[in-house]
């Protein structure tokens, strides 16, 4: 239980920097990328904290699968989840750079 708790609060802190790279347009935030080299600052804000919310999903959903059951069938489900965002993102990114 104690773990989930854990697990949620940061998802809701994931959450909470993807509201702040989408609103603010803080791609600075982001590994990697120097707000001087991107060619679309408001395009590549909105798209990361689109992507980034979306893990912040997945975290929590994790968190709530992880209270409910004791399987290890979420855990694995979240990894094939993140992973495939982070395809996505990166062959993205290169529209914004």
């Amino acid at each position: 239980m104690r773990g989930s708790i854990v697990i949620a609060s940061i998802g809701i802190l994931t959450f909470i920097l993807s509201y702040i790279i989408y609103k603010y347009e803080k791609v600075e935030l982001l590994a990697g990328i120097e707000k001087s080299k991107v060619r679309d600052l408001h395009g590549l804000a909105k798209f990361a904290g689109k992507i980034v919310a979306l893990m912040a999903a997945g975290i929590l959903l994790l968190a709530i699968a992880g209270s409910i059951t004791s399987s290890v069938i979420p855990g694995r489900v979240f990894i094939v989840y993140i992973i495939s965002l982070l395809f996505f993102y990166f062959f993205r990114l290169g529209k914004y750079l």
